[in-house]
């Protein structure tokens, strides 16, 4: 059954509803003034206790249309100011901007946004707001010169200050994602994503921003991506003909880059221009300095490949052995893809070949005349698994065979076999190495991706860690990091302890290697 009420009777109701409605929120208004004060009280009383700020977030969340909400958001902006934690200020600003359009103190809020961006390392974004707040026509005169005063202070800091708190620190990366040489620069992505995960886990949030250098236009990219003043440094790029022009940039723009390339002379570009990448003197050096004093060796001879690496690498063994005081008796060089070592091996030992017969057999003897402790290959195990039969059948004995980097495979030993047990070699990573950061490098990369690393994945880790561990120092600017580098010792690199000498090229101690037992295994611990 339905009620019908008169015109009179109507109008009674709604007058009682709306005196109901607007008693209700009366009352609503008073207990949430009370509530306000109350906290309010306390925190001026205890100071910014946990609880007292839950209390306030709690009031913000459940009254959001409150007339009061603005004030208790004021208030949260002034504590997280006052804690530092200028990310939660500058929420708290931005809210009452966007939700709270009518408050009286507007202006301010939108100062209070700005300056929070500013201590949070967002300065274009915080000049670009302090310059809007300067030219609006209903901003207060003391609020006017605030932001005046802001705009003047960012404008001199541009481009030279980029402060990263230790909240969060963001690092560029420029590598190879396309392309024929995208799958080494994604495991060199790896490599900086779990730097990014185990320095982040340990100490402040990490981000990594991404350049395809392969990418059409990669220095517009690049430049879009350091107009982020919180990237404040830069990893890669991995190719040697992408290596120059970051370099150039990198150090035109002053902004920090550790290059992880074979590109010879590209950390002398500048000081913004820093190198981690095992280099052909650094090899070279370290099996001839191993060679001369503990093995106690001092006549060498060279055999190499008539390409840049093996010329690079015989020209620095050389130099290092006889700055050590030991020479080089005889070196020679072949071609890439020779297979037949005789004149080159009769050249070196000086081979005395002798015809004769034993009964009705013809043999030919051969006679090293020339007096070698040691021959040094720099070439790759393919070429070293030919190599290596051919010094047994000149009978050169009792003779150390040495190598480099590309001798570190399995396949050496599959394809030399005996001929190779004993030789020792160098690389600047060894994944089965007993070095405790190598081996823990190697269990967080194989739990996180599936695989043992290499080289490369080793190589990034560690450029990566070096900024991070230059920022975990505290707060600082592109400037400031550069110079964080130049006197940053790593202990715990992947690749060994990490030093950058004063040209930018990293220092530390490589992986020397031997057959033993027809398995690689290292010759030496840490």
């Amino acid at each position: 059954m339905r009620v019908k009420l008169s015109v009179t009777a109507s109008i009674i109701v709604l007058v009682l509803f709306s005196t109901q409605a607007s008693s209700e929120v009366f009352l609503t208004l008073k207990t949430d003034r009370v509530f306000l004060s109350r906290i309010l009280k306390d925190l001026e009383l205890m100071g910014p206790k946990d609880e007292l700020i839950d209390d306030l977030g709690e009031f913000v969340e459940k009254r959001p249309y409150s007339s009061l909400t603005d004030r208790a958001i004021l208030k949260l902006a002034e504590i997280y100011e006052g804690k530092k934690e200028f990310e939660g200020a500058a929420a708290c600003y931005e809210k009452l901007v966007e939700d709270f359009p009518p408050i009286k103190s507007k202006q301010e809020a939108l100062y209070g946004l700005a300056y929070c961006r500013f201590l949070g390392g967002r300065l274009d974004s915080a000049r670009e707001l302090s310059a809007y707040i300067e030219k609006s026509s209903g901003t207060p005169e003391e609020v006017k010169l605030k932001a005046l005063e802001l705009t003047e202070e960012i404008s001199e800091l541009i481009p030279f200050l980029a402060v990263v708190e230790p909240r969060e620190a963001i690092i560029g990366t420029v590598l190879p994602l396309s392309g024929d040489y995208a799958p080494f620069g994604e495991k060199a992505l790896k490599g900086v994503r779990l730097a990014a995960l185990v320095f982040g886990k340990a100490n402040f949030p990490v981000k990594i921003k991404i350049v395809d250098s392969n990418a059409k236009e990669p220095v517009t990219r690049l430049r879009k991506l350091i107009d982020d003043q919180n990237v404040v440094g830069l990893v890669g790029p991995l190719l040697s003909k992408t290596a120059l022009s970051v370099a150039r940039f990198a150090q035109k723009e002053n902004i920090p880059v550790i290059v992880i390339s074979q590109k010879t002379g590209v950390a002398q570009l500048g000081g913004y221009v820093f190198r981690n990448f095992l280099t052909p003197g650094q090899q070279a050096a370290t099996i001839a300095r191993y060679a001369y004093s503990a093995m106690g060796l001092r006549r060498f001879a060279i055999l190499y490949p008539s390409n840049r690496y093996g010329t690079e690498l015989a020209n620095s063994f050389k130099r290092e052995i006889e700055r050590l005081g030991a020479e080089v008796v005889s070196e020679k060089s072949y071609k890439q893809k020779q297979t037949d070592f005789s004149a080159e091996l009769e050249y070196l030992f000086a081979i005395e070949v002798e015809e004769g017969w034993v009964g009705r057999r013809r043999v030919t003897t051969y006679n090293p005349t020339e007096e070698i402790d040691a021959i040094y290959i720099p070439d790759y195990y393919k070429a070293v698994s030919l190599i290596a039969p051919f010094l047994v059948y000149y009978e050169v004995q009792d003779v150390m065979l040495l190598g480099s980097n590309g001798w570190n495979s399995p396949r050496l030993v599959e394809l030399a076999g005996g001929y190779v047990e004993g030789s020792v070699f160098v690389d600047g990573f060894f994944p089965r190495s007993t070095r405790a950061a190598s081996a823990e490098f190697v269990r967080r990369f194989k739990g996180a991706y599936g695989y043992e690393p290499g080289i490369i994945e080793a190589q990034a880790y560690d450029a990566a860690m070096l900024i991070f561990q230059a920022l975990k120092q505290g707060p600082v600017n592109r400037e400031g990091l550069k110079d964080r580098l130049l006197k940053i010792k790593y202990p715990k690199g992947a690749t060994g302890k990490i030093t950058f000498d004063r040209s930018g090229e990293a220092r530390k101690e490589l992986f020397l290697l031997t057959v033993e037992g027809g398995e690689i295994v290292e010759l030496m611990g840490p």
